[in-house]
């Protein structure tokens, strides 16, 4: 957990076939909350994967249920993505990575 800050941290798992391992922690320090995907991350390679966070762990995502933080910007290795403002440490419960041109989810890490 950061100094002075609260988190939230998940596992992923990957889904259909697909391989997404590693862990995903969500931290608030101040008013800034980030998603951290730490050093043991690695996902599968496919076309314009992005990281979200969801309300749910199936079903594929719509703005009433997820947020797009960004495309994924590496298949492996620790990266961190920021968090919209307005956005709560408690408000979704999974991260997860998702093919967005054939809506599938890759991977999905639930949150503490």
């Amino acid at each position: 957990m950061p100094a002075g800050g609260l988190s939230r941290t998940g596992v992923f798992s990957g889904n259909m076939g697909y391989s997404v391992a590693g862990t995903a922690t969500l931290q608030q320090v101040g008013a800034d909350i980030s998603l951290v995907l730490e050093s043991n991350f690695m996902a599968s390679n496919g076309p314009q994967l992005g990281v979200f966070l969801a309300t749910s762990a199936s079903g594929s995502l719509n703005s009433q249920n997820s947020i797009k933080l960004a495309n994924l910007t590496s298949n492996t290795g620790m990266q961190t993505y920021p968090v919209p403002s307005g956005v709560g440490l408690t408000d979704y419960n999974f991260v997860v990575i998702y093919c967005i041109p054939f809506n599938v989810r890759f991977g999905t890490a639930p949150l503490n």
